[in-house]
């Protein structure tokens, strides 16, 4: 992303949560009450619109993912599949989340689950900044029982030693999540990434990845070269998509074994099981150390 300012990814993304947690069920997937705080005033106008009118949930159901190609339905169900990969962990034990690539994530904010665990968020200065300013007084309801905010770029700064300077206790076990951050990672960043979050995770610690399949499946054939060109042009580049055994093969590499490995398909399937046609764009691989 371009360090000038905040990334816009996470604002398209943040703006596509905001709207599913306004529908009611069974659109919405969980209770989010700061997604609408965290989008910028323009990007939160089609959530307030979907808040005024519950009865109209359908079409914006159907309307965005024909205006996005499909790509909107990704968004919510990976988001409830990376809850429940929360929720998981702290009930294996986990007592620390470290996000890598937090974006406008407001997990520690809205997830009464982790009220006894301590939460890391790991991103870029301006995406960081940009967040706070946008929560104001909300950044104070935190259900968490602690949030550390930790600078840090990928492709510049040693992963583990910010961590480990911004407190981060390497004997507790841990869930690391990076949840649509690989994809903007090269390889070698990606592989150099999980090996500095292997360093510091105790035995019984996990981490859940999503990244994006070399098998996307389902897309109508413009709308992966349309996606690639409009986050070029924002700076923001796609530049890894991995097979399965490939990115087993990159957290084996780290020292990591692999849990579970679903996909978008998967996560309709156990969360909207009435929708028939949702494409495979990433998936989330679930390992541990």
């Amino acid at each position: 992303m371009r360090s000038a300012r905040p990334s816009l990814t996470a604002d398209l993304v943040a703006s596509l949560r905001a709207i599913y947690a306004e529908l009611p069920a069974p659109y919405r997937l969980g209770e989010d009450e700061f997604a609408r705080v965290l989008v910028p005033r323009v990007l939160a106008l089609p959530a307030r619109a979907a808040a005024r009118v519950p009865s109209a949930a359908p079409l914006f159901h159907r309307g965005l993912a024909k205006l996005t190609l499909g790509l909107s339905l990704h968004v919510p169900l990976r988001t409830r599949a990376v809850d429940d990969a929360v929720r998981a962990a702290v009930a294996a034990g986990a007592t620390q989340l470290v996000i890598l690539g937090a974006g406008l994530d407001a997990r520690a904010l809205r997830m009464g689950e982790l009220r006894d665990v301590r939460v890391l968020e790991v991103d870029h200065p301006s995406t960081q900044r940009r967040k706070v300013e946008r929560l104001g007084r909300a950044h104070h309801a935190i259900r968490a029982r602690a949030l550390v905010r930790v600078p840090v770029d990928f492709e510049v700064d040693r992963l583990d030693d910010a961590l480990l300077r911004a407190g981060h206790d390497p004997r507790a076990r841990t869930l690391f999540v990076m949840e649509g951050v690989s994809v903007y990672l090269t390889r070698p960043a990606l592989a150099d990434t999980l090996d500095r979050v292997a360093r510091i995770a105790s035995p019984g610690s996990r981490i859940g990845i999503t990244y994006a399949s070399r098998t996307i499946a389902e897309l109508p054939r413009v709308a992966l070269p349309l996606a690639r060109t409009f986050l070029a042009a924002v700076g923001e580049p796609t530049r890894t998509q991995l097979a399965r055994d490939e990115m087993a093969a990159l957290l084996g590499e780290a020292g990591f074994r692999v849990l579970e490995d679903s996909s978008t398909a998967d996560w309709a399937a156990r969360y909207w099981p009435w929708e028939e046609r949702v494409p495979v764009i990433e998936r989330l691989a679930i390992a541990e150390r």
